[in-house]
């Protein structure tokens, strides 16, 4: 069961309590990739078992760090969102947190009506013209644009590139769809980490109560 977060602000310390311990946009490609171990997770996803099962029992390791590309998206999202909003006549509603169950999450940059959302990404140039030219969103993106379609349950999402200094072709939006062989590779998975995640903060509490 999912639920929409409103009135929380991305980036905020509640957000990031919100999303601690939780698989999200970022690095939920480690959950494409099987392994050998006993539950078929690749290594990828138990570090990240480990790493949300520590964040899950104690918080999020780091809040407030914002690199310089993390800056230039927080002070040009805004304007690629009101351009996208008067380009396809759309209303977007910003939205703090989707989270489903207590492992899984996402943090659109927007949603619209029930069935679309939109990622927003504001590059340096040169990556704004490749995807001008190849209209082909790196891997990570495309993972992350699939999660949002996967948590949420949105029927696509518009991936947008934004750069002011090439208006008026400073905007560019792609609309993708879910992909069903990456759904059928979580539907997998997902269980898997889960199970992992329970079994590892079990373990983490039960050292504790024999040690209090």
């Amino acid at each position: 069961m999912i639920a929409i977060h409103r009135g929380i602000r991305q980036g905020s310390e509640e957000w990031a309590m919100l999303r601690a311990g939780r698989v999200g946009g970022t690095n939920c490609s480690a959950l494409l990739a099987n392994g050998k171990s006993g539950n078929g997770l690749g290594a990828a996803a138990v570090a990240l078992a480990y790493k949300n099962a520590a964040e899950y029992a104690t918080g999020p390791a780091e809040i407030g760090y914002i690199s310089p590309a993390m800056q230039r998206g927080t002070e040009l999202e805004p304007l690629a969102v009101r351009r996208y909003e008067e380009e396809y006549f759309s209303t977007v509603e910003r939205v703090g947190y989707v989270s489903e169950g207590e492992y899984l999450g996402a943090s659109p940059d927007g949603l619209i009506g029930d069935d679309g959302g939109i990622e927003v990404k504001c590059p340096e140039a040169a990556e704004f013209v490749r995807f001008l030219d190849t209209m082909e969103p790196d891997k990570g993106h495309y993972a992350q644009v699939q999660w949002c379609l996967y948590i949420t349950g949105r029927e696509w999402w518009d991936f947008i590139y934004y750069h002011p200094e090439f208006a008026p072709a400073d905007l560019i939006v792609k609309r993708i769809y879910p992909d069903l062989d990456m759904f059928s590779k979580w539907d997998m998975n997902v269980p898997a980490y889960i199970s992992e995640v329970s079994r590892i903060l079990g373990k983490v509490e039960s050292e504790k109560q024999k040690r209090g």
